[in-house]
C-alpha cells in the first residue's frame, strides 16, 4: 500500500528541526505538502535516510559554510533552495548565504530582473517579502498590494504619473497597491521588498 504524504507530515518534520524529509519510492506527495517543503526549506529524498555517522568534533557551521563556497566555486549553487529555520511558533530564519536570486519575467526576454522571494503568502497571511536585482533594465508593471522597496544597493528610478523619482542606497519606496509603475536602472540595483 502507498504511503501519502501530506502537508501535515512535512509541518511536523519542521517542528522536530529536520532539515530533510526521507520518504519512500512508492509514497504519493501531495502538490500541497511540496510546497510546503519548499517554503520550510525541508529536502523532500525518495530513499532511506543515512545511517547515523559517529559525533564529530567539527563545528556544523563551519562545515556548512566551507561546502557553501565549494558549491560556489563549481557553480552549483544556483540550484540551492533556501535554508529556513523554522521553530514552532513561526518565527523563520532564512539563512542569507542560501539566498539566490533567479530569473524573473517581466514579459520582455531582454530585460535582467531576477527576484528571490523569502516569505509568501502561504508562510504569512498578510505579507511577502524577497530581494530582486535589476541590470540595465527598464519594464512597467501593476503593483496589485501595497509594496515597500528598499534600496540596498545602486540607483532606481520610479516612474508613475508622469513623474520619475530616482532612489538611492537606504532609501525606501512605497508603492500603494493598483498603482502602474516603471522600473528603470542603467547600471545595476538590488532592494529588499516587501509586499502587503
Amino acid at each position: 500500500m502507498k504511503t501519502l504524504i501530506t502537508a501535515t507530515d512535512v509541518k511536523k518534520a519542521a517542528e522536530n528541526h529536520e532539515t530533510t524529509l526521507y520518504i519512500q519510492k512508492d509514497s504519493i506527495i501531495t502538490p500541497s505538502a511540496t510546497d510546503t517543503a519548499q517554503d520550510l526549506g525541508i529536502r523532500v529524498i525518495v530513499g532511506s535516510a543515512p545511517a547515523a555517522l559517529p559525533s564529530s568534533p567539527l563545528d556544523p557551521t563551519l562545515v556548512a559554510k566551507i561546502v557553501g563556497e565549494v558549491m560556489a566555486c563549481l557553480n552549483l549553487s544556483k540550484s540551492a533552495q533556501l535554508i529556513k529555520e523554522v521553530d514552532p511558533c513561526g518565527l523563520r530564519l532564512v539563512k542569507g548565504n542560501s539566498v539566490v536570486l533567479e530569473n524573473y519575467d517581466t514579459g520582455n526576454p531582454q530585460n535582467k530582473v531576477k527576484l528571490k522571494e523569502l516569505f509568501n503568502s502561504r508562510e504569512s497571511s498578510d505579507f511577502s517579502a524577497g530581494f530582486m536585482s535589476l541590470e540595465g533594465t527598464t519594464y512597467s508593471t501593476l503593483i496589485k498590494h501595497d509594496e515597500l522597496n528598499y534600496i540596498i544597493e545602486g540607483s532606481l528610478e520610479c516612474s508613475v504619473n508622469g513623474k520619475t523619482y530616482i532612489g538611492e542606497p537606504g532609501d525606501t519606496f512605497f508603492i500603494p497597491a493598483n498603482t502602474k509603475v516603471t522600473f528603470s536602472t542603467s547600471q545595476n540595483a538590488r532592494l529588499f521588498y516587501v509586499s502587503a
